[in-house]
């Protein structure tokens, strides 16, 4: 993934994430931190807007000053 497009790497830690919550919800993990780094913001935006559209998904909020979220599931 090094030389490849930013939207393909988007696209590929968006998978990631997609399938890391379905992974977890499976094994009934209630709590985890998802890392998502500083940078410029759109990884952060994108998994927030992934994890308000789960309903399994009870409360999030920032960790790591800003660079990860908490995420409890129901």
């Amino acid at each position: 993934m090094a030389n490849a497009q930013p939207e393909r790497i988007l696209s590929y830690q968006l998978e990631a994430i997609h399938n890391y919550l379905n992974g977890a919800e499976e094994v009934g993990l209630k709590f985890f931190t998802i890392i998502h780094g500083k940078g410029t913001g759109v990884l952060k935006a994108e998994t927030l807007h992934i994890l308000k559209g789960r309903e399994n998904v009870n409360f999030t909020t920032e960790a790591n000053d800003g660079g990860a979220i908490e995420v409890w599931l129901k």
